[in-house]
């Protein structure tokens, strides 16, 4: 709905947009399904214990940034919670990258 006077109607009336949201929706679910697995793989792993809590609340943090989009839709304030999930989401998998690349450096 970049476009000036674009409505949620509108977007979801043609196969483009409906593929948009299905797929958004689904990669958004998978996404906080996949966290919560995450913990889970973490508290068995040796080192990574530590990592158990916080995976946990990013995805409660992203779920409620996903459930604060749907909400405020029609305030307008969508696009800024959607982008919080996606700063979120990238930001997470950032700080994964640093401790893996941590975690392997000495073990070369």
């Amino acid at each position: 709905m970049a476009d000036p006077g674009c409505t949620a109607t509108q977007q979801l009336s043609n196969t483009g947009g409906q593929l948009d949201n299905a797929i958004s929706s689904i990669g958004l679910l998978l996404l906080v399904i996949a966290a919560f697995f995450l913990a889970a793989a973490m508290r068995r792993t040796y080192g990574w214990e530590g990592w158990v809590r916080p995976t946990r609340w990013t995805a409660v943090l992203i779920t409620a940034f996903a459930v604060a989009s749907v909400l405020t839709q029609e305030a307008g304030y969508a696009g800024l919670f959607e982008r919080l999930v996606a700063a979120t989401g990238a930001a997470t998998l950032a700080v994964l990258a640093v401790g893996i690349l941590r975690r392997t450096r000495g073990t070369s």
